[in-house]
């Protein structure tokens, strides 16, 4: 925890201290990114098709419903965009029951913020059924909001999901720090107020957005955030992980 002086260090545009963390899951938390790319590439050329990296690319970051109608689109297809829904996500599925595990640094991260009593908030694109079935495998009790696809009318890039789990914290978004590792993520986070770290290897023209950007989160911890955004004391006693519940909105 940085001591009174050292917060006064901290530039001005970042100078109110962080009092919640909000990250993103796919490709941020977890290496579901890879699994969607496969699904994406295996659904296009099981209709016919060759995956062009242009496509392929569109589609991430985005939800199950805006990849049915991106395919239905750019593919000129004569099944309708729910035919399409449901095919990827009987893959999709699929692989995420197998083959999905924890980026590197992300649970120290969790495990970093939960020590000191941060609250946590998982935003994603996914419905929460695709949640519901990787928590059969991945431990997400840390989290004390979790906000999906079907929590929110609008999802990313507009600002709702970010904003939702702020107010279900009870916290201002520009008192919020955002994990996001795509373009649409960062564009929502940007968009409800908050603070954003996007997380991605290598660069691109949008990520200048970004409060910082990092390769990995490998050493970005609960000091590494209070070090660069300031970060609050906790102004209640902790709770022990028996007692805390996840809330929806």
């Amino acid at each position: 925890m940085l001591s009174r002086s050292q917060q006064n260090d901290v530039p001005e545009t970042l100078a109110r201290s962080t009092a919640a963390v909000l990250c993103d899951l796919d490709g941020t938390l977890l290496n579901t990114e890879e699994a969607w790319r496969q699904t994406v590439i295996e659904s296009i050329e099981a209709m016919g098709f060759v995956a062009s990296e242009r496509v392929v690319s569109a589609a991430e970051g985005a939800t199950l419903e805006q990849t049915a109608a991106l395919l239905t689109r750019e593919l000129s297809l004569v099944d309708a965009a729910d035919v399409v829904l449901h095919a990827l996500e009987t893959r999709a599925l699929a692989r995420l029951r197998t083959n999905t595990g924890w980026l590197p640094g992300a649970r120290e991260l969790l495990v970093s913020l939960d020590h000191v009593d941060v609250p946590i908030a998982l935003v994603t694109s996914s419905p929460r059924r695709w949640v519901d079935a990787i928590a059969k495998n991945h431990d997400l009790s840390v989290f004390e909001v979790v906000i999906t696809a079907d929590d929110v009318v609008n999802t990313k890039p507009h600002p709702e999901p970010y904003a939702a789990a702020a107010a279900a914290l009870g916290v201002d978004p520009e008192r919020c720090v955002v994990f996001e590792d795509s373009r649409p993520g960062l564009n929502a986070a940007l968009a409800a107020g908050c603070r954003t770290v996007l997380v991605r290897t290598g660069t691109a023209p949008w990520s200048e957005g970004a409060d910082a950007v990092v390769q990995s989160l490998t050493g970005v911890t609960a000091a590494w955030i209070a070090e660069r955004f300031g970060l609050s004391a906790p102004t209640s006693a902790r709770r022990s992980p028996s007692t805390r519940r996840t809330r929806r909105p």
